[in-house]
């Protein structure tokens, strides 16, 4: 079968789900490009069903994806290409989406299982988040916890900027934040927050132990309401002419501090 109509019922709910960034009712979320359904692959991600533009069928890459995903016995549907044209994200695509499924997750047990979490509080660029999942992971980041109004973990572009990440980082989101504090600190996580005006460098902080990391929003940061119940408050020394850094590059800064001092992610050469 080949899909020739925008109008079918499939390819409405896989633009659906791609352009509002979210999963189906059965935890599935389409996954586009070559280099990404090979990281969901290599990530031991179930494959359900792979698009495939019709022209590109026959390709190299699109044939050893295939292969790959054989192990799941997916259904693979076959898209006019310019039927696929208009359900791709990207300015050039691939010819291929694939529709996994992600394990889903409870926080209880994510931080009954963790020592270290970071918190994104109300990101909103996609790119900024999934290049944060990206840092947590390489970093040693147990699981990242997103509040309510944060940018979903799922939009397409938060998706490729995590470069497959969000894959095997324990992700939840929707939490309001005084619960998720009171939570974290009935667990007995230390809560440090990144802040402009840091008491402290973020070089002398103790992240030893249980440690709950937060990040706020790219223009508003944290609100005092939050920095008020924290444990430690650092910052990152800047030189005069530079105001600030993006959120996505100051958290890979702290966090590479962090994994030094737990002894996590790759040596670092001093």
């Amino acid at each position: 079968m080949i899909i020739t109509s925008s109008s079918n019922a499939r390819i409405r709910e896989l633009r659906e789900l791609m352009r509002e960034g979210c999963a189906d009712s059965m935890n599935r979320v389409p996954i586009e490009g070559i280099k990404l359904a090979r990281e969901a692959l290599k990530s031991r991600l179930e494959v359900k069903e792979v698009y495939v533009a019709q022209s590109r069928l026959q390709e190299g890459y699109i044939q050893g994806v295939l292969k790959q995903a054989e192990r799941f016995s997916p259904e693979v549907v076959l898209v006019a290409d310019r039927i696929f044209k208009a359900l791709a994200d990207t300015e050039t695509p691939q010819g291929i989406v694939v529709l996994v499924k992600l394990p889903q997750f409870q926080l209880g047990d994510v931080i009954r299982h963790s020592s270290l979490v970071l918190i994104a509080h109300q990101l909103q660029d996609p790119g900024n988040l999934g290049t944060v999942i990206r840092s947590a992971e390489a970093f040693g980041v147990n699981a990242v916890l997103l509040t309510q109004n944060t940018v979903s973990f799922l939009n397409q572009k938060a998706v490729r900027a995590s470069a497959g990440s969000l894959f095997r980082v324990p992700i939840l989101s929707g939490f309001k934040l005084d619960g998720l504090i009171e939570n974290l600190r009935e667990r007995g996580f230390r809560l440090v927050a990144v802040n402009p005006n840091g008491d402290r460098d973020f070089r002398e902080g103790d992240y030893q132990g249980s440690t709950a990391l937060f990040i706020g929003n790219e223009g508003r940061g944290l609100t005092r309401s939050i920095l008020d119940k924290v444990d430690l408050k650092v910052k990152i020394p800047l030189a005069m002419a530079v105001e600030s850094l993006n959120v996505a590059i100051a958290s890979s800064i702290i966090l590479c501090e962090v994994a030094r001092q737990r002894g996590a992610g790759p040596p670092i050469r001093g």
